[in-house]
């Protein structure tokens, strides 16, 4: 591996990279994000459990009745990315500036 310190136009880019795409990430971009992994999820569910029939659930698993999808996969679609946007969100130390 070709271990080499950054130059200071990689220095930039980076800091660019963070300060105008990662930290402003709008409340809407967000939203969407949360909106098409739960929709795609609940796509998913149907599609492989339904017409496929490529898994089921057992009975211990919760169900959300209306969408007949699995609890878990679509909590797992709000939850990580609202926890990966906070994380990017969130103020650096700063040490780390």
């Amino acid at each position: 591996m070709n271990s080499r310190p950054f130059t200071g136009a990689e220095t930039e880019f980076n800091r660019y990279l963070i300060d105008f795409v990662i930290l402003k990430l709008e409340c809407l971009d967000i939203q969407h994000t949360v909106v098409i992994g739960v929709s795609y999820t609940v796509f998913s569910e149907w599609l492989n459990i339904e017409i496929r029939g490529a898994w089921a659930y057992r009975d211990a698993m919760p169900v959300i009745p209306l969408l007949d999808a699995g609890l878990s996969p679509v909590l797992q679609w709000i939850l990580v990315p609202l926890a990966g946007f906070w994380w990017t969100k969130r103020p650096a130390k700063p040490e780390q500036r």
